[in-house]
């Protein structure tokens, strides 16, 4: 969990983000009506795993598209 806070962290500049959560991050909120709250959905490769995951983006500066 922590390799992969870490590696988040270091897409939030190459994804043009402030916050960057994995999708797996944002079911376990409950909800998934949390992604909404993201500007932008995002699948991408991360150092060191061996599948692609979902991560959610915000802080694009961009509003959140109406869904």
């Amino acid at each position: 969990v922590v390799n992969v806070a870490s590696r988040l962290e270091e897409m939030s500049r190459p994804l043009a983000g402030t916050i960057v959560a994995s999708g797996t991050c944002v079911e376990a909120a409950g909800a998934a009506a949390w992604a909404t709250r993201f500007e932008r959905s995002d699948e991408i490769q991360l150092r060191g795993r061996a599948g692609r995951m979902v991560v959610h983006v915000a802080g694009c500066g961009r509003p959140a598209p109406d869904r």
